[in-house]
């Protein structure tokens, strides 16, 4: 076993996230005193020719595990005989992977959502069947992450892991290198976050004593308040919000409750909460349409901005679920029915519900008390101040209640949603001091490049605030752009 320190490096990356993690890694490594590092495989040949990757790489030891095509064939095959009999019962018991009742082994819980995150990612749009071969194939990914995970721990002494993201695949990979007692660290959103051990982190979790620190200072609700101005007239940071600003009508809304789709093939666990009430996206709007059906109000399921650009037929899928349900009421029931803005429907709705996106900020913000199934990192800044229902029958009593007074917010705590919107965006992500952009699977490969290209610039520029980034995560637990440096002093 190699006795010196080393640090993991996933392949869940994409070429501009490297270019922009790896000053970062740069500066963590030097804080902590580590010259070796393990990159899961060869770093993609484009970023190798840029000149500060260059220097990085010859600081370090660096070790690839790229491993030939044919070996890995051969360990498949090992892994699929040492654990026929797990294989086997996956399959058979598919259905209830994650249910959360009946699963209470943390780490095997965290395993099967990655099993099931990756079936999800490749359902069948036309008739939402969840394939046999996709089921095996995932199961098989996922053993081979946590063989891996096995090899790295018998083998180096491992510290510290970075990790693209913490869903499909690397949902394996995150429980595995963390039941190992090794620190880990992902990414989400243009953010570095550190994991505890037993429990998720949401990258747009908030300090709550930093927060409340720097809200005292004038500057910080200057900014706080032009930043919400322009993220009402579609020039805010977040690349989501910039497209459900633009408004396609002038006349008033006819429909005043609305329901805020994800992308259904996108996995609703990039934190797993286990006291939610439903299994995902599919399960939560197949339920919740058999509810609205029975409401007297007219409700309207609102399609996720950029489900284009992320390649989901979501008209498709949502159609599926409504038919499956054939016997409901739909009159009360409309699909991306309104033509205005997202602006101008919070402004207006009565009700607003999410499985956990944007919208729940962006509600609170305009005076709503929005219904969220998985735990919301609102909670933490204030108590209730959204319904988080903790059973399908409080939810439902949420959907049919005609009193809507209970679903009002002060003005205080519209003005604190928009404060943490600021924060979130402008000082969690980095996105705007490296110059880059919001990409998504199905983007054109001139988006690719010019993202890439942005950010390759941004990162010369900012090199050294970068490294210094890493050198303070292990305390800060997070890292910050450098707009919060306005507010520190």
């Amino acid at each position: 076993m190699h006795k010196k320190k080393i640090l993991f490096v996933a392949d869940d990356f994409v070429e501009s996230q490297f270019l922009w993690l790896l000053p970062i890694i740069d500066g963590f490594l030097q804080n902590k005193n580590i010259k070796n590092l393990i990159f899961e495989k060869q770093l993609p040949k484009k970023i190798l020719k840029e000149v500060h990757i260059k220097d990085f790489l010859k600081k370090y030891n660096i070790i690839y595990l790229d491993e030939n095509k044919y070996v890995r064939r051969l360990k498949i095959f090992k892994y699929i005989l040492l654990n026929i009999k797990t294989l086997i019962l996956k399959l058979l018991n598919f259905n209830n992977l994650i249910n959360t009742k009946k699963n209470k082994n943390w780490y095997q819980f965290q395993i099967n959502h990655g099993i099931w995150d990756y079936v999800n990612l490749n359902i069948d749009e036309n008739n939402l069947r969840k394939k046999l071969y996709f089921k095996f194939i995932s199961i098989i990914i996922s053993l081979e992450k946590i063989y891996l995970v096995d090899n790295l721990v018998r083998n180096y002494n491992l510290k510290y892991a970075f990790l693209g993201h913490t869903v499909y695949a690397s949902r394996s990979l995150i429980a595995s290198l963390r039941i190992n007692n090794v620190k880990v660290f992902t990414q989400a959103s243009f953010n570095i976050h550190e994991q505890k051990k037993l429990k998720d982190v949401n990258w747009g979790e908030i300090d709550l004593e930093k927060f409340n620190y720097i809200r005292k200072n004038k500057n910080f609700k200057t900014d706080s308040n032009d930043y919400w101005l322009k993220r009402m007239s579609g020039k805010g940071s977040y690349e989501d919000s910039k497209i459900a600003s633009i408004n396609f009508s002038t006349k008033p809304l006819v429909i005043k409750n609305f329901i805020f789709l994800h992308i259904f093939r996108d996995s609703p666990f990039n934190t797993i909460d286990k006291k939610r009430i439903f299994v995902d996206y599919f399960d939560w709007i197949d339920r919740t349409l058999k509810i609205v059906s029975k409401s007297e109000e007219n409700w309207e399921f609102r399609f996720h901005p950029s489900y284009k650009r992320w390649g989901e037929n979501q008209s498709k899928i949502f159609n599926n679920l409504l038919n499956k349900n054939s016997q409901l009421n739909k009159k009360n029931i409309f699909v991306n029915y309104s033509k205005n803005s997202n602006n101008e429907i919070f402004k207006n709705a009565k009700k607003i519900v999410t499985f956990s996106g944007t919208s729940q900020y962006e509600a609170v913000a305009h005076g709503l008390k929005p219904i969220v199934i998985s735990y919301s990192p609102l909670l933490k800044i204030k108590k209730n101040i959204v319904f988080n229902p903790s059973s399908i029958g409080q939810y439902k009593n949420l959907i049919l209640k005609r009193d809507f007074r209970d679903f009002k917010q002060s003005k205080n705590t519209m003005n604190i949603a928009r404060d943490v919107i600021y924060f979130r965006e402008k000082i969690l992500r980095i996105k705007d001091m490296i110059g880059g952009r919001d990409t998504y699977r199905n983007d054109s490969p001139k988006i690719i490049s010019d993202n890439y290209r942005k950010t390759k610039n941004g990162v010369i520029k900012n090199y050294s605030s970068l490294f210094n980034l890493g050198k303070n995560l292990s305390k800060s637990k997070t890292i910050y752009s450098n707009v919060i440096n306005k507010y520190s002093r």
